[in-house]
């Protein structure tokens, strides 16, 4: 096995490293193969989350700290070039951990931002990107608390909303979140060029 880090980055909170098929993939990339996805440094990582850009982009607007779990892994079956599976592998030095790690070491960081462009990506999509990123160490937290306690007054029906987010990934809902807003800018433009 080729030495330095194999990391893992997530906006959720992982449990358990299982290889599998993931819900979210570059246009192209292979759905056979169960794995677990790592990179090299967590810059690379957040690279090669899909929409993490705009996740970040909706947590900074909306008063989140933007934060990331890294777990860094300690796996014996590590295949270090999946570029023939994933178009932009070269790009986010991805690499795919092929069974469960021997070890898994959790840190958070908080991810600051200066501000965001448009780029378009590999497959020549725009995507917002980060400028000026720094990474801060800081203590365990979950992003969709941190969302709960802004979102919320400790209302009666926090609980069932709670249970309700939990079934879906944090990525999936700041996603949804930041595309009826998007539609909402537009429409209020659309309104004020009347």
């Amino acid at each position: 096995m080729k030495k330095g880090k194999i990391i893992h980055c997530s906006f959720d909170t992982v449990e358990k490293f299982v290889p599998r098929i993931p819900k979210h993939r570059c246009v192209g990339e292979n759905a056979t193969i169960p794995r677990i996805c790592a990179g090299p440094s967590v810059r690379k990582c957040l690279a090669g989350i899909p929409q993490s850009g705009a996740v970040m982009y909706w947590m900074q607007r909306y008063g989140l700290p933007i934060i990331v779990h890294a777990y860094y892994l300690k796996c014996r079956h590590v295949e270090f070039d999946v570029s023939e599976y994933v178009g932009d592998a070269r790009y986010t030095g991805e690499m795919w951990l092929l069974e469960t790690p021997s070890e898994v070491h959790r840190i958070d960081y908080e991810v600051l931002v200066e501000d965001f462009t448009w780029v378009s990506d590999p497959y020549g999509y725009a995507q917002r990107h980060p400028i000026g990123v720094k990474l801060m160490r800081t203590m365990f937290q979950d992003n969709f608390e941190n969302l709960l306690k802004n979102a919320f007054d400790k209302k009666e029906n926090e609980n069932n909303f709670r249970e309700k987010m939990r079934k879906h990934t944090f990525r999936d809902i700041m996603t949804c979140i930041a595309e009826i807003r998007e539609i909402e800018e537009k429409c209020t433009m659309i309104k004020v060029k009347k």
